[in-house]
Parts: structure tokens; sequence; C-alpha cells
């Protein structure tokens, strides 16, 4: 499924209100009270002006009735709280890791920390945090603190890219040397083999100094 994200708007507050107060979602969430509508709009309406603060929408792309998720960045002293919840009808097809990505890229903040607060018995989240590399820091009652720095994408992205030329590069080197190999059994077997040999025993040798070191 294709998502798109953008910034919520006022008129999303029956929405976020319905996604985030229903049975499901106040189970494992950390604060399980529930507000009357009229209050969240009022706090909805302040919420989506803060200059501080964002909410993003996802939605079904191409269908942008097709409200799918929600997801907050609070900013809480010098960190942002993080919190994300899907409509039921969306549910359970593994959508989270995307929903969440996508929203750290919407973000689009570098060398800030993100905090999540998780419900110890909402397995689903944990395993969601920790694959979008948040560290766990602390376990107080029935809720897990996770936290993440967000790295600078740019520079991620320049790295990859510089890591993908060195493999071609690398792929290319390392026929050269096989037609190296081939020439030189070629040109001399006996002295080729000898050599090669040694290779093999130095490579050996570096594979022997590698275990010590991951052990």
């Amino acid at each position: 499924m294709e998502i798109s994200i953008r910034h919520a708007r006022p008129n999303d507050a029956q929405f976020v209100y319905e996604t985030r107060f229903d049975k499901q979602s106040r189970k494992y969430s950390i604060n399980s009270n529930k507000i009357k509508l009229s209050d969240h709009k009022k706090w909805f309406s302040k919420k989506v002006k803060s200059k501080k603060d964002k909410i993003y929408i996802l939605f079904k792309k191409k269908d942008i009735n097709k409200k799918i998720s929600y997801v907050r960045f609070d900013k809480i002293n010098f960190f942002y709280q993080v919190s994300i919840a899907i409509s039921k009808k969306f549910r359970g097809k593994n959508l989270s890791y995307l929903i969440l990505d996508q929203a750290e890229k919407k973000f689009n903040k570098t060398n800030v920390m993100l905090l999540a607060l998780v419900n110890n018995k909402n397995s689903q989240s944990y395993k969601l945090f920790n694959k979008l590399n948040y560290f766990p820091v602390k376990k107080q009652g029935k809720i897990s603190y996770f936290v993440k720095i967000l790295p600078d994408r740019k520079k991620i992205d320049k790295y990859f890219k510089v890591i993908n030329n060195i493999e071609q590069a690398r792929k290319k080197n390392n026929v050269n040397w096989m037609d190296i190999l081939r020439i030189s059994f070629k040109s001399s077997p006996t002295k080729s083999a000898e050599i090669f040999k040694k290779i093999t025993s130095t490579d050996k040798r570096i594979n022997s100094l590698s275990k010590k070191i991951n052990s």
C-alpha cells in the first residue's frame, strides 16, 4: 500500500479523537482516560497551530479521504515525544514501520532526541521502535522509555552513495585480479601455485585474528 503524508488540519480532530480513544488504542495507552470530544477539539486546534509541536496525518495515496494514521511529535524540554496511532480499519497490515519512518522524514529535523513511551504489554510497539533504532533506556512501572537521536539523512545518503561506488569499484577490481591470476598460471603454473598458497595461508591468518576481535 502506498501512503502519503501531510500536516494535520483542524478538521482532522474527529479522526484523531476516534483513533486515539477507541478500545484497542486505550488498552495500551500510557494515559487511558477518555476526554470529551469538545475538549479534544479545543486542544487539537491549538496543537495544529503550534510552531514547536507537529502532528501528521497519513492517508492512502490518491485517496485523501482514506485516513490511516496520525503521528505526533510533542516538544517537551529538550526532546520530542513520539506518539503513533493507526485507525482500526488499517491495523494488522504491517504499516506501522512505514508510517513512523515516513513521519520522521517529514519531521525533517536532525540531531534532536526523540522519546517514545511504551506500555510493557504492547509487544508490537516494542518491535516497532526497536526496528527503527530506538534505544531502550529504562523501565518505570508499566512503561518502557525508548530514545533515538535523529540522524542527518542527507549525510547518510551521501555516505551510502560513496559505499555503493566503492562496492562497484571493488567488483571491477576483483575481475582484474582474476585476470592477473589466469595470466600468471598460464605463464608459470608452478611458481604461481606457490605464491597462491602463500596468499591463502595469509588469508587464514587474517581470519583467525578477526575472530579474536569479534569474540
